[in-house]
C-alpha cells in the first residue's frame, strides 16, 4: 500500500499497524497465496527505500534500452 508523501505520519503509521494486523489474518495469507502473491511485511521507510532504489534500477535499464514513449 502506497499513500501520498504529503500523507501525516500519523496516517501512515496506522495504516502500517492495519495492514499488519490484516496480514497477519490466516485467511489473508492463505488467500494471498492461492494468488501466487508474496507477503513482504516492512516498515513505512523500508518500503520508500525500495521503490527508490526500484526507480533507480528500473530508470537505468529504460535509459540503457533506448525506451521511449510513442
Amino acid at each position: 500500500m502506497v499513500a501520498p508523501t504529503v500523507a501525516p505520519s500519523v496516517i501512515i503509521d496506522k495504516l502500517n499497524v492495519a495492514c499488519r494486523d490484516a496480514l497477519a489474518q490466516p485467511q489473508a495469507r492463505e488467500g494471498l497465496a492461492n494468488l501466487s502473491a508474496s507477503i513482504e511485511i516492512s516498515t513505512p521507510a523500508q518500503l520508500g527505500k525500495f521503490l527508490a532504489d526500484e526507480l533507480v534500477l528500473w530508470s537505468g535499464v529504460v535509459k540503457a534500452a533506448d525506451i521511449r514513449v510513442k
